[in-house]
């Protein structure tokens, strides 16, 4: 073989050895990003302006393809609408609808109505984990993980509560009346407190000061709180289920006989244990349309 084949032999091998490198490294960047993906449903300002986007009027959610997430949802109709989350399958649900017998008690079930939320798809893995320091308020951690991941990032986990300190909107939010302006006819029950208590947490972290916040673009500002907007000390937020007792693992979601309630996180909550797994907000969808479902009228 002449010298000039022979050159021309060795450039097409390494042609072909880059297209291949270059085809490898996309499949595992396109995982990366799949496996980091994060959906959002609805928008917090909806919840915040009382409001039900006619886009979700007629929609349901099926918590079997949800892995971990929290927002605002109802189990039937909209007038249950109440703080909620979502964990292995199931929605938890602190129902606001007065005229029935769970009222302001606790629900579950697998579909379910949403006006704002956000959650990690089933088929995702966390990329790392948190371990929680002693002493640290939910504040604190919040600051701590948007100092980290200042674009958002989803943590959930379990946490022993040293105070649990914690609070569920007890009217639907359904009728055109702003909360921040009728708040006292939102909040109208005690706030939930317990000391040396065990929760399962899915929150949101993320510095809504930092020009990153652009990287989500619009979806990211439909699951960021007006206050946390509008203030510079406020770094994420949370929903919790606070637990009868210590989990048997803390490799497993929740049992069910072992949920006591659910509700907002305050900042003021502090820790003595737990770990938390982190989604980092790498890439966001509008998944609204794309995990609607039409439950059978005995579902949940």
């Amino acid at each position: 073989m002449s010298k000039g084949k022979h050159r021309v032999s060795i450039e097409k091998h390494v042609i072909l050895a880059v297209i291949i490198a270059v085809a490898a490294i996309s499949l595992v960047g396109a995982e990366l990003l799949k496996r980091s993906d994060v959906c959002v449903v609805g928008d917090i300002r909806a919840r915040e302006q009382a409001t039900v986007p006619d886009a979700l009027r007629d929609s349901y959610l099926d918590a079997r393809r949800v892995r971990v997430g929290f927002g605002t949802a109802a189990i039937g109709g909209w007038d249950s609408l109440g703080d909620a989350l979502a964990t292995a399958g199931e929605l938890w649900l602190r129902p606001t609808d007065r005229n029935s017998a769970d009222y302001y008690g606790l629900a579950r079930g697998r579909f379910f109505r949403a006006s704002a939320f956000i959650f990690v798809p089933r088929e995702h893995t966390p990329r790392t984990r948190l371990r929680l320091a002693k002493g640290a308020t939910a504040g604190q951690i919040w600051r701590r993980l948007a100092a980290r991941y200042p674009s958002g990032v989803i943590a959930a986990g379990y946490a022993r509560a040293q105070v649990l300190n914690g609070i569920a909107i007890a009217a639907p939010a359904i009728h055109a009346m702003p909360i921040s302006k009728y708040a006292p006819q939102y909040y109208t029950m005690p706030m939930e407190s317990a000391l040396d208590s065990w929760v399962y947490v899915v929150a949101i972290a993320v510095d809504p000061q930092r020009p990153a916040l652009s990287i989500g673009g619009p979806l990211l500002s439909r699951v960021i709180p007006s206050q946390m907007r509008q203030t510079h000390n406020r770094y994420g937020y949370a929903h919790f289920l606070r637990l009868k007792s210590e989990p048997p693992t803390t490799l497993l979601p929740p049992k069910g006989t072992n949920v006591a309630s659910v509700g907002q996180l305050l900042d003021s909550t502090t820790v003595s244990d737990g770990e938390l797994e982190l989604y980092p907000l790498i890439r966001l969808s509008d998944c609204g349309e794309r995990f609607a479902s039409t439950p059978s009228p005995d579902a949940n």
